[in-house]
């Protein structure tokens, strides 16, 4: 499985050609024979799961977060 940061690495950090890189990026799932990178797809997905995007706090910081941004962008524009 290629790496997200695309610098011709696996997922599991292994190096790879450019033709090796092309090809990981167009396989399937069921077609990855590395374990490491397996299982490191798999903690990733967790992980992803485990986030709860609709829990009130979580909403209050982003709201809070994207308004204080917006009000530098603001100060920095005036």
């Amino acid at each position: 499985m290629p790496a997200s940061d695309g610098e011709m690495l696996t997922l599991c950090g292994h190096a790879a050609t450019k033709q090796e890189y092309r090809r990981m990026r167009t396989l399937r799932i069921e077609e990855v024979t590395c374990k490491r990178c397996l299982n490191l797809n798999t903690a990733n997905i967790e992980k992803v799961q485990e986030i709860d995007y609709k829990t009130e706090n979580d909403l209050d910081k982003r709201i809070k977060i994207v308004k204080s941004k917006i009000k530098k962008i603001e100060a920095y524009m005036s």
